[in-house]
């Protein structure tokens, strides 16, 4: 399903949240001081604290952020680490504007690992200025790149900042994105906080334009008891999820994701007593016809046999409806 903003839906091959031993740092370590770079900084016309102030590109106009860009091409520039640090200095002011939005994502990616705690500091330094970040148009990017190519630590202050606020975030076309982002790339121990703040209202987002994706990246990349407690609260809902315009999504997902014994349970759900709605009004419904027929062709085989068995069963006890023996008929499913 494409999502209707820039995020990406490819899954991340590796996590860099993870150090070289398969650890995740300890969550704590993000407001460590940071490494030598200051004294770099200072080497290269920074000021006499570890607060950057140096004559650089002020990166008010376009030709100065012109500049700048020119010279993180550049990676034999001697004015690099300058421009570096003062993009830093100027990172929440440069996210809120389209082309300011660039040359911060510019910079993180050209920047070795302490240059960029230069960025990351600017931007860990109020918790506001991050939710507000995530919640920017142009801001917003400069948060999924981050994710992307610094490890865990360094986003710490970004997970720590949408805590409380989880539910609002994956309701929000950029703050949504962010969210998808850290459930692909971050660590496990990390974003026990966000989950916790998003698993009582599963059902609901499943159901909202945005929140079905955030849902979808909490069963797809969640860790095994995270995703039981979704499921959990998701199966007694499959049904009507099965059956609304983004809902089926969701329930897509935990069938192409799902163990075995999930999807039996899906299947047995679907034909649960006092179920709403009924199976004959799953049948027929647009989207639960799409879900249905992509599980019979790739289900595993012990849930899709029951299905069918089940269709059977019900379909020879009922009076069928055409549009459910239409279905029926189009989905080969009583075969």
């Amino acid at each position: 399903q494409p999502r209707p903003t820039g995020c990406s839906r490819a899954r991340t091959a590796g996590r860099p949240g993870l150090d070289v031993s398969g650890r995740a740092p300890r969550p704590a370590v993000w407001a460590m001081r940071l490494p030598t770079i200051f004294e770099e900084a200072k080497q290269c016309g920074a000021g006499p604290t570890s607060t950057v102030t140096m004559s650089a590109p002020d990166l008010n106009s376009a030709a100065d952020m012109a500049r700048a860009r020119e010279c993180l091409r550049s990676r034999a520039s001697p004015e690099r680490l300058r421009v570096i640090a003062s993009i830093a200095k100027a990172a929440r002011r440069l996210g809120v504007t389209k082309e300011g939005s660039r040359l911060v994502q510019q910079a993180m990616e050209v920047a070795n690992a302490a240059e960029r705690e230069l960025i990351v500091r600017e931007l860990a330094s109020s918790p506001q200025a991050a939710l507000a970040l995530s919640r920017s148009r142009y801001g917003h990017h400069i948060l999924l790149r981050l994710i992307e190519v610094a490890p865990t630590v360094s986003v710490g202050f970004l997970i720590s900042a949408l805590e409380g606020h989880g539910v609002e975030m994956a309701t929000h076309r950029c703050g949504s994105c962010v969210l998808e982002r850290l459930f692909e790339q971050c660590s496990q121990e990390w974003l026990r906080g966000l989950y916790r703040d998003l698993e009582r209202e599963v059902v609901t987002l499943a159901q909202h334009e945005l929140g079905n994706y955030v849902v979808q990246r909490l069963f797809e990349y969640g860790e095994p008891a995270v995703r039981a407690r979704v499921f959990e609260r998701l199966l007694p809902a499959a049904p009507a999820l099965v059956s609304h315009r983004f809902g089926r999504h969701v329930v897509q997902r935990v069938l192409d994701f799902g163990s075995p014994g999930e999807q039996l349970k899906v299947v047995r759900a679907l034909f649960a007593e006092g179920a709403d709605p009924s199976i004959g009004e799953v049948l027929e419904n647009e989207f639960s016809r799409g879900v249905l027929a992509e599980f019979a062709d790739g289900g595993d085989p012990a849930a899709v046999s029951e299905l069918r068995g089940r269709l059977a069963e019900w379909a020879a006890a009922s009076a069928l409806s055409p549009g459910a023996r239409e279905a029926l008929e189009e989905l080969e499913l009583l075969g």
